[in-house]
């Protein structure tokens, strides 16, 4: 009785085990992972019937010498989508793909947005650094209610850091869900690494804010 006890607990802890194994294998873990960093995102037709004058644009980093990466291509084609004529956008974080190559000022310029409404931040390496500078730019420049862009998998993280620099008044949009397809074995482990770097990416957030990690210490990836 007791030997089939426990052949029946071991057969239920290795059915689990090779339906663990293979949720991580085929990428389809991605669907446990993306629960919790999930935020609801307005509609771009309903942020365009409110009003704003400036669009920040995170960075998602680039892909190799003068090539965007694909969050951050995504993330500038949202930006075109919501832009109204003398509306700013703002680029915050890596769009430079290259030392002076100004990669994401030029593919705003090849989409028909005007030179003078874009505004390049000094580029930085972390979201962190991303939402600071950004909100030190708003807040110099007085600007209320900006539109905060981002990756969907990425938007719960910047919700939580943006708020602590600017505070609860921007609206964060973040419809990439939509943009970005993951409809392969290869694409789907590409978005678990990505939901897994931002779990990282929480964790750092944290240790920084209640000054377990050293500050002065720049990130090496939680873009």
């Amino acid at each position: 009785m007791i030997k089939s006890k426990m052949r029946f607990k071991w057969g239920i802890f290795i059915f689990f085990l090779i339906i663990f194994a293979y949720l991580i294998f085929s990428g389809y873990i991605y669907l446990l992972l993306e629960i919790p960093l999930k935020v609801k995102s307005p509609s771009p037709e309903n942020i365009k019937k409110t009003h704003y004058t400036h669009l920040i644009v995170l960075s998602g980093g680039c892909r190799g010498y003068r090539l965007l990466g694909i969050s951050s291509e995504k993330r500038l084609e949202s930006a075109v989508e919501l832009y109204k004529k003398g509306v700013k956008i703002i680029l915050a974080g890596e769009f430079s793909c290259g030392r002076g190559q100004r990669i994401g000022y030029h593919f705003l310029i090849s989409k028909g947005i005007p030179e003078e409404d874009i505004i390049e931040l000094k580029t930085s390496r972390s979201t962190i650094e991303d939402c600071k500078r950004a909100a030190s730019y708003l807040k110099k420049e007085k600007i209320k209610k900006p539109v905060l862009i981002t990756s969907f998998y990425h938007a719960k993280r910047v919700k939580l850091i943006f708020s602590q620099f600017f505070g609860k008044n921007f609206i964060l949009y973040s419809s990439n869900i939509f943009r970005e397809k993951f409809d392969n074995m290869t694409q789907r482990r590409r978005l678990a690494r990505l939901l897994l770097h931002e779990y990282g990416g929480f964790i750092y957030w944290y240790l920084q804010k209640f000054g377990i990690y050293n500050k002065s210490k720049e990130s090496r990836g939680y873009r």
